[in-house]
């Protein structure tokens, strides 16, 4: 079943103000994901909004560090590298991340964290009791905690020099496709233009018949029909001087020529339009 232009023209409209949503919606989604991947690293406790905002925070910095690193990821196809190679970069950063997050909490005093959920972490906290007292009260950086505040530092210092901008999926993949701006713009405006003209509002018999105008080799012969011919008088507040039939595949087309030099169009038994 042929797809109804309208509904397309209608679509190809609205993908200006749907684009720029559906992108968010994924970053969004993107942004989640790796945060959570990073958070692993962690060996807090985190719980409700707290973790929440911290998987949106790293998570952010993931997607920037996955935007700087794309260009970096050898993938030839421009539209594929568009794609995936985005997603590569977020998984390296989420990688990083995740290390610098370990080395940073390596030696987090863990008993007073675990006793806040007491009945479902009670094993845990038997277990890291013993290691958390051996930890000084007042603790110094230790090596392994600067090189966590390193790493985590170094790579948001690189992934700000590099980021160029939140990347508009959807306005990327049509730019990959040799959609651009202008192309989209066209396309707009053509799907506005076919929505305020008669051809939009006619039934899908006359859409079928009026197609034959555009095929070339087509001979026309003269056909008569005065119920037609009175619809079209009585429509168009003129006279009928002639009426053609053009005929092609099984669809029929009549070209009714008014006095005033007007051309009417319709099919056997309805009247479509008059251009």
């Amino acid at each position: 079943m042929a797809l109804d232009v309208v509904m397309v023209a209608g679509m190809l409209k609205l993908l200006p103000l749907v684009s720029p949503v559906i992108s968010i919606v994924i970053d969004l989604a993107i942004i989640l994901f790796f945060g959570s991947i990073a958070l692993i690293g962690y060996k807090g406790y985190l719980s409700g909004i707290r973790k929440l905002g911290m998987r949106l925070f790293f998570g952010l910095v993931c997607f920037m560090g996955g935007v700087a690193l794309a260009p970096f990821i050898p993938i030839g196809d421009q539209l594929l590298k568009l794609m995936v190679g985005s997603l590569i970069g977020d998984a390296i950063s989420a990688a990083v991340i995740a290390v610098a997050l370990r080395l940073m909490t390596l030696n987090l005093p863990y008993s007073l964290v675990l006793r806040e959920k007491i009945k479902v972490l009670q094993d845990k906290l038997d277990k890291r009791s013993d290691r958390d007292a051996k930890v000084p009260n007042d603790r110094t950086l230790e090596p392994a905690t600067v090189a966590g505040i390193l790493v985590f530092l170094g790579f948001i210092v690189f992934s700000l020099l590099n980021f160029h901008g939140f990347p508009d999926i959807m306005k990327d993949t049509m730019s990959a496709m040799g959609l651009g701006d202008k192309e989209l713009a066209e396309i707009s405006a053509l799907a506005s233009q076919y929505e305020n003209s008669p051809l939009a509002n006619m039934s899908a018999a006359c859409r079928s018949s009026v197609s034959l105008l555009g095929v070339s080799g087509l001979t026309d012969t003269v056909y008569e029909d005065q119920a037609l011919k009175a619809i079209i008088e009585t429509k168009e507040n003129d006279t009928v001087s002639e009426m053609y039939k053009m005929e092609s595949n099984g669809k029929v087309l009549i070209n009714a020529a008014l006095s005033s030099g007007k051309h009417c169009y319709t099919t056997q038994t309805e009247f479509c339009y008059c251009p």
